[in-house]
């Protein structure tokens, strides 16, 4: 029996020499279509060719620009949890680091997916039942 995808989001980033990129991937959730949310190969549909992507300790990377991404993570995921603003589902932020200018691209779900097939499969039960997706509301001082 196949091991079940986790219904778990995941933001992730990317660096490289000079730039940087960053996602949310919530492929778990329907989004306000219905449809699912994209997946990480529906922005990526391809792994880069070996040996086109020099590793960090070959090329290099500025510790100001990881930092940088990941002050960016650790904001979204409290975005996340408390479900404040827009999210980066379906967009992808880019952080060109020699012209200091910040782009956003928008991405969607590529239909037939297989990590979409195969979640839909493994939680039917569960996604029928669901309530929408992960925005809760804020919480207020006086804990209500």
């Amino acid at each position: 029996m196949p091991a079940s995808l986790p219904a778990k989001p995941l933001i992730t980033a990317a660096l490289g020499q000079f730039d940087g990129s960053l996602t949310t991937i919530r492929a778990h959730e329907r989004g306000a279509d219905g449809e699912f949310n994209p997946t990480y190969r529906c922005l990526f549909p391809e792994p880069p060719p070996p040996g086109t992507v020099p590793a960090c300790a070959e090329a290099g990377v500025m510790g100001a620009l990881a930092g940088m991404l990941g002050s960016m993570m650790a904001l979204e995921a409290i975005r996340e949890i408390v479900g404040f603003g827009e999210s980066l589902v379906g967009r992808l932020v880019m952080v060109d680091a020699r012209a200091m200018r910040f782009e956003t691209l928008r991405y969607a779900a590529r239909p037939g997916q297989p990590a979409q097939r195969r979640y839909a499969h493994d939680h039917r039960s569960e996604l029928a039942t669901r309530p929408e997706p992960h925005r809760q509301a804020p919480c207020r001082p006086d804990g209500a």
